[in-house]
């Protein structure tokens, strides 16, 4: 009797050990381009969430979600050599804009103000990962955005002609549908950012320093051209501006600067590939 229960329980450690063998915890890392804590850099979107399907079917038992600040480790229980596909997203927990269902993010444009760095946000569509514990793969996010700056070198001698920029709005043509299977975007609309306090900081172009007006996040095609309406709020006053034309590209900073608050002439647009370095420079009217 004694070794048939031992050859019970044996046999009962290999099937047990099969199981886990058969299902791995798979270590996946997970980050974001370096970031840093600076306006417009990303630093809010602090709440990640992913989901797992195998094809289109969603393993929702497996969905989660975790705090991180740009890099972090999950570990997934999957088959060891099996393929699935992992969608994975992060924003701030205090933006109350995007809902992600059916992998696709949806905006509210009835919600949207301007120059509110909440918005900012990271995803990534990992298709036919195949499930190994042997490794840790490393998945980055990327920005489903364009970001829009605007920044002037007249805000000195505009504030000494009685005209200090206390708050900034936009409006442009833009999406509020992005599958976040194939990234392509859909519902296209005029997207207003109702005024808020201005954008903060300076940044130097060219050799040039230019104080920051407003900077907001949309969505675009890979590529995309459209006009842009700003208006900046002193005392009550309203100072309206269009730019059209103005060249976007996703996960790219446009800049449109110049002496934005004192005349129409000599506006630069500007391409930042990456959020990094110029590569292009567009004169404008």
């Amino acid at each position: 009797m004694m070794c048939a229960l031992v050859g019970l329980m044996a046999a009962s450690c290999s099937k047990d050990e099969g199981y886990v063998a058969s299902e791995p915890t798979v270590s996946i890392a997970i980050k974001t381009p370096d970031l840093q804590t600076r306006y417009g850099e990303g630093y809010e979107a602090t709440e990640l969430h992913w989901e797992v399907y195998v094809g289109n079917e969603h393993l929702a038992g497996l969905d989660g979600s975790k705090s991180f600040t740009g890099e972090t480790t999950i570990d997934l229980r999957l088959v060891e050599g099996k393929s699935y596909n992992l969608l994975f997203w992060a924003v701030s927990p205090d933006q109350d804009i995007y809902s992600v269902a059916n992998r696709k993010l949806t905006i509210d444009a009835s919600k949207l103000k301007a120059n509110q760095e909440v918005y900012d946000a990271f995803y990534a569509y990992e298709k036919d990962f195949v499930a190994s514990s042997k490794n840790v793969r490393t998945i980055e996010l990327r920005r489903p955005f364009a970001q829009l700056n605007i920044a002037t070198a007249d805000i000195v001698p505009t504030a000494s002609a009685g005209v200090s920029v206390t708050e900034t709005g936009v409006e442009f043509d833009a999406y509020t549908v992005l599958n976040l299977v194939d990234g392509k975007v859909s519902e296209k609309t005029t997207l207003s950012y109702s005024s808020d306090d201005r954008a903060t900081g300076q940044v130097t172009i060219g050799g040039e320093t230019y104080e920051m007006l407003s900077m907001n996040y949309l969505l675009v095609n890979e590529k995309e051209v459209t006009s842009v309406k700003m208006t900046a709020v002193s005392e009550g006053e309203t100072i309206n501006r269009e730019y059209s034309l103005v060249p976007f590209q996703r996960n790219h900073r446009t800049y449109i600067v110049g002496n934005l608050l004192t005349t129409s002439v000599g506006i630069n647009i500007i391409i930042l590939p990456g959020f990094d370095d110029p590569t292009h420079i567009k004169d404008g009217e």
